[in-house]
Formats: C-alpha cells, sequence, structure tokens
C-alpha cells in the first residue's frame, strides 16, 4: 500500500522553478511521483508550460538519473510541455523513480510566457512510497 512521503502545492508561479528537493528518502525504493501542473492565467500573446523534470539517484547502481516526465494534456494527448496558452491548459500524470536513499529527489519546471500579461500557473506533486 502506497503511504504519501512529500507533498508541494504552488500557486501563482510567474517563472520558471530551478531544481528544487521533492524528498530526500530515507530508504532505497519505488516512488511513484503525481503531478498536475495547470496555467491560471493566460499571456498576453503566448506561454509554454513545462517540461517538467525530475532528477535522482538509481537505488540499483548509484548512477544520477533525469527525467524530463511525459504527462497529458487536457486533450489526452502525451507530452513534456503545453502551449496552449489558456486557463484549461494542463498537464497531469505520474512517473516512477527507483531512488537511492540520503539523495534528494529533485524536480524542475520549465516556463515561457510572452507578453505584457504574464502567465500565471499551479503546480502541485505528490510522491508516495512504494
Amino acid at each position: 500500500m502506497p503511504v504519501e512521503a512529500a507533498e508541494v502545492d504552488l500557486t501563482a508561479q510567474t517563472a520558471a522553478i530551478s531544481a528544487t528537493t521533492l524528498l530526500t528518502p530515507s530508504v532505497s525504493g519505488l516512488y511513484r511521483i503525481s503531478v498536475y501542473l495547470k496555467v491560471t492565467r493566460a499571456a498576453t500573446t503566448s506561454s509554454t508550460l513545462g517540461a517538467l523534470t525530475i532528477a535522482f539517484t538509481d537505488a540499483s547502481d548509484s548512477v544520477a538519473q533525469s527525467l524530463v516526465v511525459g504527462l497529458r494534456t487536457e486533450a489526452g494527448a502525451t507530452a513534456t510541455t503545453n502551449a496552449g496558452n489558456a486557463t484549461s491548459s494542463k498537464l497531469v500524470g505520474q512517473c516512477i523513480v527507483n531512488a537511492k536513499a540520503a539523495v534528494a529527489i529533485t524536480y524542475a519546471i520549465a516556463y515561457v510566457s510572452s507578453g505584457t500579461t504574464t502567465m500565471l500557473y499551479e503546480a502541485h506533486l505528490k510522491v508516495e512510497a512504494m
């Protein structure tokens, strides 16, 4: 049975988020990361939400890993970014990592916005120990 290990809830984001610790696992193993990214204000001209990058150290061989996560758009398409520039634009989904204990799992979110009014977005991530 999965156990919630960490959660991030961010609103009114106006810029990219550089690598930020999501969780530093106390034990090695599988972790499921659930993601919900959504535009909450469209930009005047255009915007692109994502990609989401997860970085971790593999528990099996201690090699650093980086994963650009394939998520689903509001239309159901698999994508790493969403250039819809509307408040219905979103990226949702999950990924699983085999993370080493005592080494941080990090996330980063890319962001592009053009025009006088900038795009705002929300980001919700949840980590569960499998």
